[in-house]
């Protein structure tokens, strides 16, 4: 892949991994690529004005961040249950 590659990492999830710059051969500037950077602007310009309307920008963020475990089970393979995770 010409942008990058995906990585599989320890904790079960995909990273993107990018080529190094300058990219080579380099990158060709036409008209088809300048029209999908202008969409790729104006589609980034819609999402910020949608994120001005959210009452807590940070509480929806926060619905897609995957916290650590609070405790050490990913490593020994053990399943904590709600009530294990309280009384840390």
């Amino acid at each position: 892949m010409r942008a990058g590659r995906y990585v599989k990492q320890p904790e079960h999830y995909r990273a993107f991994i990018p080529a190094p710059l300058p990219p080579d051969p380099p990158i060709q500037v036409d008209s088809e690529l300048t029209k999908v950077l202008s969409d790729a602007d104006r589609a980034l310009g819609r999402l910020d004005g949608v994120a001005t309307m959210l009452p807590s920008p940070d509480l929806f963020v926060a619905m897609y961040v995957r916290l650590p475990n609070r405790g050490d089970t990913e490593h020994t393979g053990r399943r904590a249950g709600i009530r294990n995770q309280r009384r840390r």
